[in-house]
């Protein structure tokens, strides 16, 4: 960066490496994108906090019971994450419940155990590739499982939507390709282009449905790629980060005020000086730099 011109007093966090959680922040709103990830500034947990620690909680779960194939170990890593509801409309996420639901995730992993066709072999695996033009991106793989021998990616998900409704961000979507590129580099290597040699089969996200009326559905869904949709997104990737490198370069965040209705930064951007811009970054919101790296984040959408 050349110059600091906007809020200049703030100290800069952006991560060097790029996952998709910070280029989906980027292409929702640079200026964002600026407050987020290059400030480091999000709001605080506040109402949404027994929702964030249910996700993390079954995480958690998930990532002991297949490190240790103990039940009992997982659960009782997995307990004190929950937390007792903080808005009336998740009052059905008691703890007895989100119990139920560590429960269902243990008969998944049973008969899952039982077929004996899925080995995973790496868990909460966070990765940072060497990208076509230089730059490095990043994320974590929640599961790398060899599914009847092959190599494949596996994403855990929790979600309040109707099962319909949540595939329809299964695809297009920039985590399941930037997977799928990611450990087809790994795994098959590069061509003399920096492209993937060959693709692996695709990303199999896991849903665990959590609604007032549902309790704890899982369905899994898997997203696959060829190798002409990988590079195709590698050579739109290299825009994107262009597009970046300019911003940063000229420290000029323009806002997309397409995407401001629902966004936790409104309130600073509507700030007539910037004097009040840094009060309420200073007031409304903690600092939490991003780095994919960690495995428990907060991340407002």
């Amino acid at each position: 960066m050349t110059s600091r011109k906007l809020l200049p007093t703030f100290d800069r966090y952006e991560p060097e490496n790029k996952d998709s959680t910070a280029v989906k922040c980027f292409k929702e709103c640079p200026r964002k994108y600026f407050y987020r990830m290059v400030l480091g500034r999000t709001k605080p947990e506040g109402e949404w906090a027994s929702v964030f620690s249910w996700g993390s909680g079954l995480h958690k779960f998930l990532e002991v019971l297949y490190e240790t194939g103990d039940s009992g170990a997982a659960m009782h890593a997995a307990i004190p994450f929950w937390k007792p509801p903080t808005k009336p409309k998740f009052d059905f996420q008691t703890k007895e419940r989100f119990i139920e639901n560590l429960v269902r995730l243990t008969s998944f992993y049973n008969e899952e155990k039982s077929r004996g066709n899925i080995e995973v072999i790496g868990i909460e695996q966070s990765f940072n590739v060497r990208f076509i033009d230089g730059h490095t991106i990043g994320g974590r793989f929640d599961q790398i499982i060899k599914s009847n021998g092959r190599i494949t990616i596996r994403d855990w998900k929790t979600t309040s939507k109707m099962i319909q409704y949540w595939k329809t961000g299964l695809d297009p979507n920039d985590q399941a390709i930037r997977y799928i590129y990611a450990m087809s580099v790994l795994h098959f290597g590069q061509d003399e282009h920096g492209y993937p040699n060959k693709v692996i089969d695709g990303v199999t996200f896991v849903a665990i449905q959590n609604m007032k009326s549902v309790k704890g559905h899982i369905e899994s869904t898997t997203i696959g790629k060829n190798l002409t949709q990988v590079k195709k997104w590698m050579d739109d990737q290299v825009h994107v980060h262009r597009m970046m490198d300019y911003c940063r370069k000229h420290d000029a965040w323009p806002m997309h005020e397409t995407n401001c209705g629902f966004c936790d930064y409104r309130i600073v951007c509507t700030q007539s000086s910037e004097g009040g811009m840094k009060h309420m970054l200073d007031t409304q919101f903690i600092l939490s730099p991003w780095k994919h790296e960690l495995t428990e984040q907060v991340v407002h959408e």
